[in-house]
């Protein structure tokens, strides 16, 4: 029993032990941070030195102050001995902008060092004092731009802090209520969607907006969080350092407060880097308000996270601007989404320690996805990860189609309008070379189509091929008729008349001395009437039913020298069945043969009626006769000598094809027109 109490009281003897221990170790970290407190002396001044903000590296600060009359933004380099170089003024356009009266300050310079957030009261803004941000262009920084709303507004904005995936921004709005005769805040976050815009801004829960806060700081881990803030335990009613951590979904640990960085005076500003050993801030100095660090106590650091630094290029090695977003290992969920410099194609991940895949894409690339293994060195330094792009190599191929035979087409040339800067190339064939993210006009051109208007928008890199179906219409083909003597071929003058079969419309009509060109429509007949003095009047069909492309088409009108014995049958001469009266439609044929008389008044010409055998032969002849008489006295009430006309009916003693089928009594059902004597 008595070892049993001496085992059981060893036991609480070392674990008392090993508490005292661990509390005089945290006393003497804290008494080492409270002791290590290092003025910056080379980046103050007898001035203000107002919010320091760090690069992911810890090689950079960005810090407003007014050493020069006016609030300006300031910047100092840490060389290889830890020194801090003698600030100078922000290059570029921050400091140039806008004008003497603007207010400028605390900036938040991004954990990759290419963008710098911060407000400024430039006119044209949505409220007294909206966020900007600037980009970094090589050594400059470029023009300021408002970042809108949802996150800038009517109200006052200021002091952002934008987190190290790019996706977060902090910030604070004006809060009316006053404490202490000090203005007080309200601290605010903004995301982005998975679209990359920044959504309706909301207040941070109440146990860190309790009624008086100021400038919020999100650490390189993307977790801890410090703002200063004036509530029951602060030191003499000033402004303390408060730190918290984000637990997911708007979820944060109780606010604590950092004793080894308060002070009796105002502290505000953390700001710490990825390696996380030193905080710098700001608090009352001897003077104004100075830039400051301090060592932070091991278990009050931020996680640990690793610095990825690279530069994207293509393979000539020229920088791109792409687009960098990094997934958890199992790929369901974006850790950042951040640019690379679109000057110089660097960035900055900063990431814990773990296996992510890295998505990079940038227009006019194919992109490249590959896994990111990220693991802790005992000694910090950055991981070093280039990104090389291979140049999308897309082509656009035409396949165009002759929209009445759906015939494949070899187009002569194809012009390609690039509608981004206006370019142009022309190629022959079918195909030609296309870029990612752009937009084209394609003019297909095809020697007997109309030319036809196609668009195209590559922004896929995963095709390759893209095919542009077109459906070309053919030209109408030119027919030239040419009126000649049928014997000698000689071109003779003519009154020509064209006319669509089953359609009323002519075409042409007119006196020609020789060839005629005329532009018709495909897959159509047409009536063709010529006249000529002392010539057989002509009645013919054009049939280009089969004609599906544009051409040129000769076709030579041959007219017969006038001589007895000579015959036309008038095809569009029509009855109803069993009947002698003439339908409407024989009308215009009947004007041409008119006409023709009247160009030869010294003919003599029989008009002859025939039908099938249908009825009897009697009847038959009788219906001939009544037809042929139909047709003088047609031609007689238009002006016709009587007396050169002979109406005569020849029944169905004189078929031209079989009556023994439809078609061939169809063509037996006739009228003809024959020359009895030249006088």
């Amino acid at each position: 029993m008595l070892n049993r109490l001496l085992v059981t009281f060893r036991k609480i003897t070392d674990m008392m032990r090993t508490a005292l221990i661990l509390l005089l170790t945290i006393l003497i970290t804290d008494l080492r941070a409270q002791t290590e407190r290092v003025t910056l002396t080379s980046l103050n001044s007898e001035y203000i030195e107002y919010a320091p903000s760090i690069s992911a590296d810890g090689t950079k600060m960005v810090f407003q102050s007014n050493r020069n009359g006016d609030y300006q933004l300031y910047e100092s380099i840490k060389n290889e001995e830890g020194k801090w170089s003698e600030p100078t003024l922000l290059q570029g356009k921050i400091n140039d902008y806008g004008d003497s009266t603007d207010l400028i300050g605390g900036p938040s310079l991004s954990y990759d060092g290419n963008f710098i957030f911060f407000f400024a009261s430039y006119n044209g803004g949505l409220g007294v004092e909206d966020i900007y941000y600037s980009e970094r262009e090589g050594d400059l920084w470029g023009t300021p731009q408002n970042i809108g709303a949802p996150i800038s507004s009517k109200q006052y904005e200021g002091f952002p802090s934008i987190s190290s995936d790019g996706n977060s921004l902090y910030f604070m709005r004006l809060n009316k209520n006053l404490e202490k005769q000090s203005s007080c805040y309200t601290l605010m976050v903004s995301h982005k969607d998975a679209d990359g815009n920044w959504q309706e801004p909301y207040a941070l829960p109440e146990k860190i907006n309790q009624g008086c806060e100021k400038f919020p700081k999100i650490m390189p881990d993307n977790e801890t969080f410090i703002f200063s803030s004036i509530r029951e335990n602060t030191l003499e009613g000033s402004f303390d350092l408060f730190q918290v951590r984000h637990l997911g979904n708007n979820e944060w640990t109780e606010p604590l407060w950092l004793n080894y960085a308060n002070t009796a005076s105002h502290d505000y500003f953390a700001s710490v880097s990825s390696v996380a050993e030193n905080i710098y801030l700001n608090t009352k100095g001897a003077g104004n308000y100075d830039l400051y660090s301090y060592y932070i106590p091991e278990h009050l650091r931020p996680k640990k996270v690793i610095n990825v630094k690279g530069v994207v290029t293509n393979l000539k090695a020229t920088p791109l601007s792409a687009n960098l977003k990094v997934y958890n290992q199992e790929k369901n969920k974006l850790i950042a989404n951040l640019p690379s410099n679109h000057t110089d194609g660097s960035f900055t991940l900063v990431l814990p320690e773990g296996t992510y895949q890295l998505e990079v894409v940038s227009a006019g690339y194919y992109p490249k996805e590959e896994e990111l293994v990220i693991s802790m060195p005992k000694i910090y330094c950055p991981v070093h990860k280039d990104i090389q792009l291979t140049p999308y190599t897309g082509k656009g191929i035409v396949h165009a189609t002759n929209v009445r035979t759906q015939e494949k087409l070899t187009p002569d040339k194809i012009s390609v309008l690039n509608l981004a800067d206006s370019s142009e190339i022309v190629t022959e064939g079918n195909s030609f070379d296309v870029k990612y993210n752009k937009r084209y006009q394609i003019t297909i051109s095809k020697e007997g189509f109309a030319d036809q208007l196609a668009t195209l928008g590559v922004n896929d890199v995963s095709i390759d091929t893209h095919w542009i179906d077109v459906n070309m219409v053919p030209e109408k083909p030119k027919v030239i008729f040419q009126p000649k003597d049928k014997d000698s071929k000689r071109t003779i003058p003519i009154s020509l008349m064209i006319k669509q079969i089953g359609s009323k419309k002519v075409l042409f009509r007119g006196k020609t001395p020789g060839d005629t060109t005329l532009t018709l429509d495909l897959g159509k007949k047409y009536s063709v009437y010529a006249l000529s003095k002392n010539y057989l009047f002509l009645k013919e069909t054009l049939d280009l039913s089969d004609v599906n492309s544009y051409q040129k088409i000769d076709h030579e009108v041959l007219l017969q020298f006038i001589q007895p014995g000579a015959k036309l049958t008038l095809d569009e001469v029509l009855f109803p069945s069993n009947s002698s009266e003439l339908e409407k439609s024989s009308y215009d044929e009947l004007a041409a043969v008119y006409k023709f008389l009247k160009y030869n008044r010294t003919l003599v010409v029989e008009i002859a009626a025939h039908t099938d055998h249908v009825g009897s032969l009697s009847d038959n002849l009788a219906l001939s006769n009544a037809r042929a008489q139909s047709v003088v006295d047609f031609l007689v009430s238009k002006g016709a000598d009587s007396t050169r006309l002979v109406a005569k009916g020849y029944g169905e003693v004189e078929p031209i094809s079989s009556n023994h089928h439809a078609e061939g009594r169809a063509k037996n059902r006739r009228v003809e027109f024959r020359v009895l004597a030249v006088k």
